[in-house]
């Protein structure tokens, strides 16, 4: 549960960089609560073992261009305090986007109990550039609390009429402590009206019950669908198919994000399918054989397509 998160350059001058208030994305997931005053030492990439070569981290901050996941276990084995991230995945468009942060997380320790977090480009570049010339010290202060606590899940159903035990599922997730109305408030409230909107033309008889079980499902982002899934998993095999509504109001030109519809498993994890310029997940992490032919991707394109052309 995060509470605040401060980052601020205390040499070569004094500088306010950012605040949890304004900022949630600038704090790893995992963190734990800090007040330091430490040297901030830059260390290229960060992700590999060698980056690390002739830099002293130990008792120190890392200031890196790589994921803070692949930096992290590197930087604490070294004894650095902590890390600071400048890291933006490139199809969003760091060089357009120089204010951009991503999310980002560390593992769980909680014997180092260290900490993350993230920057902009802009700013990385900044402090990147104060390292070459001078020493840098930086104050980061952080408060979290980590708590057991039940992880809720909101269920609709309307019910098949002929296949009941077969299932379409529709699903997006509530939130997770970053919220942002594109991620993913647009998602959770396209869901609560495309359920209410099937409910009520059922009802007023305008169109007839659906032949299968429609679920929908408001989930924790990271672990609600799994959740889910074990405790269903005798009626897994009925569902027909998925519907995944995550992050559907964001402007692409305003945003850097792309605007893409997917069919699972992602063809783009092996090539890049157009209009796709990229496939955020699992890339390298699939095996051909297993993709199989399917047109409800590019059904679900024909649909978008249509009803955006009006």
């Amino acid at each position: 549960i995060p509470h605040n998160a401060r980052l601020a350059l205390k040499t070569p001058e004094e500088k306010f960089l950012l605040d949890f208030a304004e900022t949630p994305l600038m704090l790893c997931s995992n963190s734990y609560s800090q007040n330091i005053y430490s040297p901030l030492v830059y260390v290229r990439g960060g992700s590999k073992a060698s980056d690390f070569e002739g830099r002293e981290v130990k008792g120190r901050v890392v200031l890196c261009d790589d994921p803070p996941d692949q930096v992290w276990p590197h930087a604490t084995r070294r004894g650095a305090l902590g890390i600071v991230s400048s890291f933006v995945q490139a199809f969003n468009s760091p060089d357009r986007f120089p204010d951009i942060i991503s999310e980002g997380g560390i593992p769980m320790s909680d014997s180092l109990r260290s900490f993350g977090l993230k920057v902009s480009p802009k700013i990385g570049q900044e402090l990147r550039k104060m390292t070459e010339n001078a020493p840098v010290n930086v104050q980061i202060e952080i408060a979290t609390a980590f708590v057991t606590a039940p992880i809720k899940t909101v269920v609709a159903e309307i019910p098949g009429r002929i296949k009941p035990d077969e299932r379409v599922l529709f699903i997006a997730h509530l939130d997770h402590y970053k919220p942002g109305a594109n991620d993913n408030a647009s998602g959770s409230a396209t869901l609560l009206e495309i359920s209410s909107s099937v409910s009520r033309v059922i009802r007023s008889g305008a169109v007839p019950p659906p032949s299968r079980t429609l679920t929908f499902l408001w989930v924790d982002e990271y672990n609600g669908t799994g959740f889910w899934m074990n405790r269903h998993k005798s009626e897994l095999s009925e569902i027909q198919a998925v519907f995944v509504l995550d992050m559907v109001g964001g402007d692409p030109a305003r945003t850097g994000g792309l605007f893409r519809v997917e069919k699972m498993p992602d063809p783009a994890v092996l090539w890049v399918r157009p209009p796709d310029l990229h496939s955020g997940w699992g890339v390298g992490h699939w095996q051909e054989e297993k993709l199989f032919g399917s047109f409800l991707n590019d059904f679900m394109l024909s649909v978008v397509r249509g009803r955006s052309s009006r």
